[in-house]
């Protein structure tokens, strides 16, 4: 067991990436070293981004928006630094 004091950032790092698994994560775990990381094993991730993120949207899928899902899409990170966060992980 871990203490309170490991940020929940780090715990991502602890988890060996399957393929095929899906990771659902919330804003704090924004960091595209990490999750391309992830890519390139074979999994996947759902996330909320933060409202600032830059993203450039490259498709969109049909979603049933009567379920509650606004969007399904595959995007890029289109920040200053993200081809930098991406390529140091």
């Amino acid at each position: 067991m871990y203490s309170g004091k490991l940020h929940d950032i780090n715990v991502l790092d602890m988890l060996l990436p399957e393929a095929g698994a899906f990771y659902i994560m919330d804003r704090a775990y924004l960091d595209f070293g990490r999750l391309h990381h992830r890519h390139h094993r074979g999994s996947f991730f759902v996330l909320r981004a933060k409202s600032n993120t830059r993203l450039r949207r490259l498709y969109s899928r049909p979603v049933d928006r009567t379920t509650g899902l606004i969007c399904d899409q595959i995007v890029r990170p289109s920040g200053v630094d993200s081809a930098t966060d991406i390529q140091t992980s």
